[in-house]
């Protein structure tokens, strides 16, 4: 994990709970490079149109916290 947030500026977390992965991908990543979440905690899937999207929205800089 380590290796790879060197070389990004960003890792997206899809999760459907409420947080736990991104606080162990944020230890793991050391502060490399940022750890954005997009969570969901409502029993439905993401699509991946909405993980494509939120992916875009880091891409260009505007995320921080994502919601689906």
């Amino acid at each position: 994990m380590q290796e790879i947030a060197e070389r990004v500026d960003a890792i997206l977390v899809p999760e459907l709970n409420l947080g736990q992965y991104v606080i162990a991908v944020q230890a793991a990543v050391q502060g490399r490079c940022r750890v954005v979440p997009l969570g969901r905690a409502d029993g439905e899937l993401f699509t991946p149109e909405e993980i494509a999207a939120a992916a875009r929205e880091v891409q260009d800089a505007k995320g921080g916290i994502v919601h689906a």
